[in-house]
């Protein structure tokens, strides 16, 4: 097949029939008698180009997979580039096809499939004996430099013997997105990887400007969107991330028959933009009683036919090749595989083959090494099964919880919440002494575990109003006990504000300001620090104050109610007395900053984490990341990361538990510096209530449902 660009955008020519033809594509017979070939009209270095091709080859391939039952992954896809040369000299590996370069977007391609390169997560969750699939983020994978040529093979010149891009047609790429990551001889992004086959590359950049010279030229210097590698070391890179050292290419045979790179090769899995994908995949070593290293070979099929992608050169005159499929015993000498080395399995395929004349069945295992893809004998290898691993959950005197078995590296799934009568369950924790909660989204299990159950009593119920909560006339109180106050001043308010406002009423939360025909509830009011402690406390079923109270030398003037709220908070540690004069400052406003910590430490602080020698403890930031991300827009929210991180958690805790919905209409701002008013602080209560009673987040809509306790 033929895909199109430009002009012919959306075209696909059909040259043969792949159920009797063999096309002669990536420089490889071997390969091309059992795979599809597709050719697409493009230069690996013009990007407008190579984003004509994305949807009309996605469906061309998609069909190809469906109507010949090929399975839509790497191993079965994959470019001219990833096809070793049929040839073992070192000549013949430089010049490979570099096909669909380093630009074509892998990721995209296989999400026009419905494939997701990055299913299950990136993550620098990343352990020794993990298979991982490398799945760089392509819009946020800027390599360094990149160049290529613009234009097609035909237009090269020839310099001092050598056939090179003219130099008007050379176009460079500074921090361009890209589709692969460089490996590294050590863990060090300043040591490129050692590349036997091609020991003349500048560190990578070497000066042939017909291919993409500094990535595909060193074979083993780079690892693709959705290839796999087998992690036998990781190590901190001491910012969050980590370094993973993989066997990749190495022990490369030289033409004078030496071997060199042998080591461990290294990619870098950075906090801020992880890479790794962590699979539960079986892999296999060589045995250790076998030779001592294995030649990879280029004669496997699969008894099914494997899509190839290509965006190489045009086919000008449409000359194909028909011959039927035929294999040799041949070897590629110079990529080699030894003892000790361990891969990730991508296929178990069996081969008919020649070797001595005698006809043979042979089991081959498929392998990406060095960028390629290869095969190897069963004979010599061990292979590794994945093994089952158990999740055990120990509910603490609640009801049973049955446990999960899993395959090594696969996520367990939270299963429903636990019951026990009189608590809330407040969620399963790694230790017994329930301090570290598990994070079922991102937490790899790689050996048996057991989780532990942690519960908190149920808080008292919602206040009933009487004749000491209403804070005005007890006949205006008696008329409205247990009823909605009928507030003058909350028409034309959305509906959703009302009803929080009423529940306060309901519960004796609030009873306004006034009685009768002129009650209020001033929604449009601030609150202020005196106000929110009397909130918070009826909040909470105003219990009495059991614990120390510090010195607060600025509230005596108050009502005792109010006093009494604030003395309460106090105690607690839900709020903080100025340690310097003893002062909380009653008429001083409240910010949504301020607000959202005093909820959270209300709350009773769930799901907390200790960072260095910080000694409050707030919200992890691991289960946080959708929160955080979403408010990256709000300048002043991000200040208050640096300067306050608690509340900065604090505050993206609410959001997780849908207590705020942000302050525009879009969702992006929380405007922490916005001080509240007596509206907004009924919806806060109302839905950290429900929060607080439930051990769930509040409704997905902001409505939260009639409910006492």
């Amino acid at each position: 097949y033929v895909v199109g660009s430009g002009e012919n955008k959306g075209k696909v020519a059909q040259l043969l029939d792949p159920r009797i033809n063999q096309s002669y594509h990536a420089a490889n017979t071997y390969y091309a008698g059992e795979a599809i070939g597709i050719e697409q009209i493009a230069t690996e270095a013009n990007p407008k180009q190579l984003e004509d091709l994305y949807e009309t080859t996605a469906k061309l391939v998609k069909y190809l997979c469906q109507e010949y039952d090929i399975p839509m992954d790497r191993a079965h896809i994959f470019g001219h580039d990833e096809a070793p040369s049929a040839t073992p000299t070192k000549t013949s590996v430089v010049t490979q096809h570099v096909d669909p370069g380093p630009l074509w977007n892998w990721g995209k391609f296989f999400a026009l499939m419905g494939v997701d390169l990055a299913e299950g997560g990136r993550t620098f969750d990343v352990e020794p004996g993990d298979v991982v699939t490398i799945a760089p983020e392509y819009e946020k994978n800027l390599n360094t430099f990149i160049h290529g040529c613009t234009e097609w093979a035909s237009a090269y010149v020839v310099i001092d013997g050598q056939s090179q891009c003219p130099a008007q047609n050379v176009v460079n790429f500074y921090n361009h997105p890209s589709n692969f990551v460089y490996t590294y001889s050590a863990p060090d992004s300043e040591v490129y990887a050692c590349d036997a086959v091609y020991t003349d590359l500048p560190e990578p950049l070497n000066q042939l400007e017909n291919h993409f010279s500094n990535w595909i030229m060193s074979s083993a210097n780079h690892v693709s969107q959705g290839q796999k590698i087998y992690v036998e070391e990781v190590r901190s890179d001491g910012a969050g991330g980590n370094w993973l050292g993989f066997y990749w290419g190495n022990g490369t045979l030289l033409a004078d028959d030496t071997r060199e790179c042998k080591g461990l090769a290294w990619i870098h899995n950075s906090q801020k933009n992880p890479i790794a994908v962590v699979l539960p995949s079986p892999s296999f070593s060589l045995n250790t009683n076998a030779i001592d290293s294995v030649s990879t070979s280029t004669s496997a099929s699969e008894g099914e036919i494997s899509a190839s992608i290509t965006s190489g050169q045009m086919i000008e005159d449409a000359q194909t090749w028909v011959s039927p499929f035929y294999v040799s015993p041949k070897s590629l000498q110079h990529y080699e595989i030894y003892e000790n080395q361990t891969y990730p399995v991508l296929a178990e395929v069996t081969s008919n083959y020649w070797p001595g004349g005698a006809d043979n069945t042979v089991k081959f295992y498929e392998v990406q090494t060095a960028h390629r893809i290869m095969y190897v004998e069963s004979e010599y290898i061990n292979v590794h099964k994945i093994q089952n691993v158990t999740v055990s959950f120990d509910s603490n005197g609640g009801s049973n919880v049955a446990k999960q078995v899993l395959q090594r590296t696969a996520k367990a799934k939270m299963p429903a919440n636990p019951a026990k009568s009189g608590y809330r369950f407040k969620g399963w924790f790694i230790d017994q002494d329930l301090t570290e909660l598990f994070d079922f989204s991102n937490n790899h299990i790689r050996d048996n575990i057991t989780l532990y159950a942690k519960w908190e009593k149920n808080p008292p119920p919602a206040p009933s109003p009487t004749t000491k909560s209403c804070g005005i006339s007890p006949l205006a109180c008696n008329l409205n006990l247990g009823k909605t106050l009928a507030f003058t001043d909350t028409i034309g308010l959305l509906a959703e504000r009302i009803a929080d406002i009423n529940w306060l009423s309901q519960t004796g939360i609030t009873v306004g300001t006034g009685y009768g025909n002129n009650l209020k509830y001033l929604p449009n009011n601030a609150v202020n620090r005196g106000a929110v402690a009397e909130f918070l406390l009826k909040t909470v079923g105003s219990p009495q104050t059991t614990k120390a109270v510090p010195l607060i030398t600025d509230i005596s003037e108050l009502k005792t109610n109010r006093q009494n709220a604030i003395k309460w908070l106090a105690s607690e540690e839900v709020t903080k007395v100025d340690s310097t004069l003893k002062k909380y400052y009653p008429a001083n406003s409240v910010n949504r900053g301020a607000l959202a910590e005093l909820m959270y430490k209300l709350a009773g602080s769930p799901g907390v984490i200790k960072l260095g020698d910080e000694k409050e403890a707030h919200p992890d930031p691991k289960i946080l990341t959708a929160q955080e991300d979403k408010f990256k827009g709000d300048k002043d929210l991000q200040k208050v990361k640096e300067s306050n991180p608690n509340r900065y958690y604090d505050i993206l805790w609410l959001a997780k538990m849908n207590i705020t919905f942000g302050s525009n209409a879009a969702g992006t701002l929380y405007s922490p510096q916005k001080v509240v008013n007596r509206g907004a602080m009924a919806q806060f209560l109302h839905r950290l209530y429900y929060v607080m009673a439930t051990g769930e987040a509040a409704p997905a809509d902001g409505v939260v449902p009639d409910f006492v306790s």
